[in-house]
């Protein structure tokens, strides 16, 4: 894939939050929402049903207890729940992306990542390129094309200087490639050390899939303490996490507040060959200690799960000592309008309230169910993130699997209030 290719389709699938999505209004006749409120201010189940955050934990075995009450409702062998432990409240707020820095922060950002990622190597002029007003492609005196985009060592002092408009910088020399827009860790955050992907037999620009170029041994828990054997040693699981999470979130860069980090949702763990794996993590956003809901690039939306964005961002470990791809690291933001809450509803009185949202011709099976912080894109439409709003608020997420048409449907509940049921499905439209 060129570069150009590779930015469009990075960019869709950033500012939608879920590439390759449809809509489809009547996607089964085996379900039926009705709706609750879709206003996530209004009290739809009563304030005395309400819990305080603080107790809002569940563990697997209570949580499977409470669902061997729900009517035409089985559980996955494979089912789990995550609630966050310790958290006294839940926040309702604005989310907005921080605004562009200088160029010359934005330049001096960019070098020290390089250096931070890559230590043992030289950042080389030729190779170091960038995206603005006048980077566009050049051409010889024959009209040939030399280069898509023009070095940054060409347009050195108008980039400092602030006269160039500088939307993006990247690296790519055939055997690791860095990327990032700014602000940096905003938009598209990128890099790839390349062994991955040359043992894909892919060039080190495409957008690297690991999944789709490795057989799965297994999907687990980012706190599982199984372990495989890398391309170095053997690491468990739970502390190659720890490992990803602590590198990334230490990434040094300007404005790195922590304010929302990067965090590992589940690890899928590849085969690469007859000896060594690789984990390939599927990471989202936190904020408070609670994550941000994770999407499918499949998803197939309705009228009434349309407009929301999901995180889909990824990353990969096949030796323990560094972290081989990344793709999508969003933590530059900054919060407006929030509210706290400490009391939602409780797991059994969401679950309750969804199943009797849906049909009863259906016997679901419920997979993992979740607390998660939901956004929504503004209702205007906008084609650049510049001081553009997401409201964001907590919801209860739960999957269920329907045997009737071998989709999964994703159905979510606002936890502060209740109301505002609605889903999406995740499968192979015939």
């Amino acid at each position: 894939m060129n570069k150009l290719k590779y930015l469009a389709l990075t960019a869709i699938i950033i500012l939608t939050g879920c590439s390759n999505t449809t809509s489809n209004d009547s996607m089964s006749d085996d379900i039926s929402v009705n709706d609750g409120s879709s206003d996530s201010t209004q009290q739809v189940v009563p304030a005395d049903k309400s819990i305080d955050v603080k107790d809002s934990y569940v563990d697997s075995g209570q949580a499977v207890e409470v669902l061997k009450n729900v009517p035409n409702l089985t559980v996955s062998d494979d089912f789990f729940i995550y609630t966050p432990q310790n958290s006294d409240s839940v926040s309702i707020f604005d989310l907005e992306y921080e605004s562009k820095i200088d160029n010359k922060t934005f330049y001096e950002n960019f070098t020290n990542l390089f250096s931070y990622l890559f230590p043992d190597r030289t950042l080389e002029d030729d190779n170091f390129r960038y995206m603005g007003t006048n980077s566009k492609s050049k051409r010889d005196e024959h009209g040939n094309l030399i280069s898509n985009y023009k070095t940054v060592k060409e347009s050195y002092d108008s980039i400092i200087s602030g006269e160039e408009d500088v939307q993006e910088l990247f690296y790519e020399d055939g055997e690791i490639a860095l990327e990032f827009t700014d602000p940096i860790c905003g938009v598209l955050s990128r890099f790839n050390r390349g062994k991955m992907a040359s043992m894909a037999g892919l060039d080190v620009s495409t957008l690297f899939q690991a999944e789709e170029n490795f057989s799965t041994e297994g999907i687990y828990s980012p706190d599982s303490t199984e372990s495989f054997r890398l391309i170095d040693k053997e690491m468990p699981i739970n502390q190659a996490v720890d490992f990803f999470e602590n590198y990334i979130n230490n990434l040094p860069y300007q404005r790195n507040n922590g304010l929302v980090n990067t965090v590992v949702e589940s690890v899928e763990v590849l085969k690469l060959d007859s000896e060594n794996f690789g984990y390939h993590f599927l990471t989202t956003r936190e904020y408070g200690g609670l994550m941000f809901d994770r999407g499918e690039t499949s998803i197939h939306t309705n009228a009434k799960s349309e407009g929301y964005t999901y995180d889909i961002s990824i990353g990969d470990m096949i030796q323990s000592d560094e972290v081989e791809y990344v793709n999508g690291i969003e933590r530059s933001f900054i919060i407006h309008n929030e509210t706290k809450y400490d009391k939602i509803i409780p797991f059994e009185t969401a679950i309750k309230n969804v199943r009797e949202s849906l049909t009863d011709n259906v016997d679901f099976e419920i997979q993992n169910a979740e607390l998660v912080y939901c956004s929504k894109n503004p209702d205007t439409p906008y084609s650049s993130i510049d001081g553009v709003l997401f409201h964001t608020f907590p919801s209860w997420k739960f999957t269920f699997y329907n045997p009737n048409d071998n989709f999964d449907y994703v159905c979510y509940i606002d936890a502060v209030d209740g109301g505002n049921i609605r889903y999406y499905t995740v499968g192979e439209q015939g």
